[in-house]
C-alpha cells in the first residue's frame, strides 16, 4: 500500500506542460475565422440591405476592422506573454492592412480606433464601440438606442466566436 500511494504522489505532483503555439499557427487559425465570416446576419439585425452597397461596404468595414480588435482582446488573455507579437505579425503580414489604396488606410484608422476605445475596459463594456458605430453606420436613424442594444449583441457575440476559436 506504501508504494500505491507513493506512486500516486509521484504522478500527481508532476505540473501540466502548457502547449506552445506559433505566432504563424495562431495568425493562420484567425485568418481562417476571418475569412469564413459572412456577416449576412449581423447586417441583417442592423438593417443594411444587399441594395445598399455603400453602407453595407461601409458596415462590413467596421465589423472586420472591430473583429481584429477583438481578436486582440482575445490574445491578451489567453496569451498574455506573446499576443503583442502574435498581433503585430498579423498586421505587418494581412493584405487588409497592408494593401495599396484607401481600403487598408481605412482599416488601420478603424482598427486605431477601436483599440483606444476598447483599451481602458477591455472586453468588459461594448457600449461605446457600439455607440460609435451606430453613429457610423446610421448617423440618423430614429432607433439608434435600438441599434446600439443590437451593437452591443453582436459585438459580444463576435469576441465570444473569437475567444472560443482561438486555437
Amino acid at each position: 500500500m506504501t508504494d500505491a500511494m507513493n506512486t500516486f504522489d509521484n504522478t500527481s505532483t508532476k505540473a501540466i506542460t502548457p502547449i506552445e503555439f506559433s505566432a504563424d499557427e495562431v495568425i493562420a487559425n484567425f485568418q481562417g475565422l476571418l475569412d469564413s465570416l459572412d456577416f449576412k446576419a449581423e447586417l441583417f439585425e442592423l438593417g443594411v440591405g444587399s441594395l445598399n452597397v455603400f453602407k453595407r461596404k461601409k458596415t462590413l468595414r467596421e465589423l472586420r476592422s472591430l473583429c481584429v480588435v477583438l481578436w486582440r482582446l482575445a490574445l491578451e488573455r489567453s496569451f498574455p506573454r506573446n499576443h503583442q507579437e502574435y498581433f503585430d505579425r498579423f498586421l505587418e503580414t494581412s493584405p487588409l492592412f497592408n494593401s495599396d489604396g484607401s481600403n487598408a488606410a481605412t482599416m488601420r484608422e478603424r482598427l486605431e480606433k477601436y483599440l483606444s476605445m476598447l483599451a481602458a475596459k477591455k472586453d468588459t463594456d461594448f457600449l461605446p464601440v457600439a455607440d460609435h458605430m451606430a453613429e457610423t453606420i446610421s448617423p440618423k436613424g430614429d432607433e439608434s438606442a435600438r441599434t446600439r442594444l443590437k451593437l452591443v449583441l453582436i459585438i459580444r457575440n463576435l469576441y465570444n466566436l473569437i475567444f472560443d476559436k482561438l486555437v
